[in-house]
């Protein structure tokens, strides 16, 4: 059985150890998290974020922007839609569930026959 002052020894080892984990993984999110250390590793990509973000804010502020914004909303939800009733129709017509067999399905259709 461990002696008290051999306890008290593991509690303090693993405070300090617990407060070294907690103090690197503190450091490690600050250097993630850091955007000035990013915009200096990276001052054109900074750039081109800033001013597109700017770009897409001043748009949409204008009736040009939100006009422009509702036609792209517009075109894509036609584009998606075109594409399920397409693949209604497809399946509906037997296209997806009987297109080309498998070499799996043709060597089972030729052992069947």
């Amino acid at each position: 059985m461990a002696t008290k002052e051999e306890i008290k020894s593991h509690i303090e080892n693993t405070r300090e150890h617990i407060s070294n984990t907690i103090d690197q993984l503190s450091d490690t999110i600050h250097k993630k998290m850091d955007l000035r250390e990013k915009i200096r590793e990276n001052p054109y990509g900074a750039l081109a974020i800033a001013v597109g973000a700017g770009f897409v804010l001043s748009t949409f502020s204008t009736s040009i922007g939100k006009t422009l914004f509702r036609t792209i909303t517009r075109s894509v939800m036609l584009t998606l839609g075109a594409y399920a009733s397409k693949q209604v129709v497809e399946y509906a017509s037997g296209k997806i569930m009987h297109s080309e067999p498998s070499a799996m399905e043709k060597s089972i259709q030729a052992a069947n026959l």
